[in-house]
């Protein structure tokens, strides 16, 4: 199986964003897309970000159905808005699929629960996640965007309160596991390591990924910029076939491509 996790930026990057996702459409099982907007109404365009890129995403991906969790209305990605929109989480599984269930799991606030501080956007945090039947045990696929304020990506009370969260819902997840997403973190933080202590395998570390983050936010950054935030984390009885980040430039974010058994 193959599975893809991307923060896509409001799709910002908007035409080599689809150009890759459709490339990608026929050998992928599973899409995870964070900062994903869908709207019923209003502009098409606000800040940059698609406000309806949910059904874009609908259309490049016939053969995938597609879940969307929502988060936050009424924000795009730096201020208010004055029109009908959500911002949230998004799984494409392939039909063929087993799905026996998914779902949302709020781990830091309530849904519509966002707060500015410093300027910056302190969103609610979900876990999306989907439940698939295998073989001989049962799959979680779970992702999330992680606390985004303060703007560093270090510790703070509330991100080791999401990763204690997240260690909890994890636990209560029979059979093998993959939590992908964008975390919002360093990999020295206490809060990434809580996960790994809890029998978690970061590919991050484990293939030695030197960056998570595109040519986008290093131009933006430059010297300042901040490598990481992106994490996947597998059951260490996953097996894994192979697991890469491309240097791509279709969002400030790489995308993280996992392929397993």
């Amino acid at each position: 199986m193959k599975l893809i996790s991307l923060n896509i930026w409001g799709g910002k990057k908007f035409g080599p964003l689809l150009e890759f996702i459709k490339s990608q459409a026929s050998s992928t099982d599973i899409f995870c897309f964070q900062e994903v907007f869908r709207s019923s109404a209003g502009p098409e365009v606000s800040n940059g970000m698609k406000m309806n890129i949910f059904s874009d995403l609908v259309a490049a991906l016939p053969d995938h159905d597609g879940y969307f969790a929502p988060i936050q209305e009424q924000y795009d990605l730096h201020e208010k808005i004055n029109f009908p929109a959500a911002s949230g989480e998004t799984i494409f599984a392939k039909r063929s699929l087993p799905i026996l269930s998914h779902g949302e799991r709020f781990i830091y606030g309530s849904y519509n629960d966002v707060v500015v501080r410093d300027g910056l956007l302190d969103l609610p945090v979900a876990i999306q996640y989907i439940n698939i039947e295998g073989k001989s045990n049962r799959l979680t696929i779970a992702h999330l965007h992680g606390i985004v304020w303060p703007g560093k990506k270090e510790d703070s009370p509330a991100r080791l309160e999401q990763s204690q969260n997240i260690i909890n819902f994890l636990s209560e997840q029979p059979g093998e596991k993959i939590l992908c997403g964008d975390f919002n973190l360093l990999p020295n933080t206490e809060s990434i390591q809580m996960i790994e202590k809890n029998g978690m395998k970061n590919l991050i570390k484990d293939f030695k990924i030197s960056t998570t983050r595109s040519i986008i936010e290093a131009a933006k950054y430059g010297g300042n910029l901040q490598h990481f935030a992106d994490y996947c984390f597998v059951s260490p009885s996953l097996k894994i076939k192979n697991f890469t980040v491309p240097t791509l430039a279709i969002s400030d974010h790489l995308p993280l491509i996992l392929e397993f058994s």
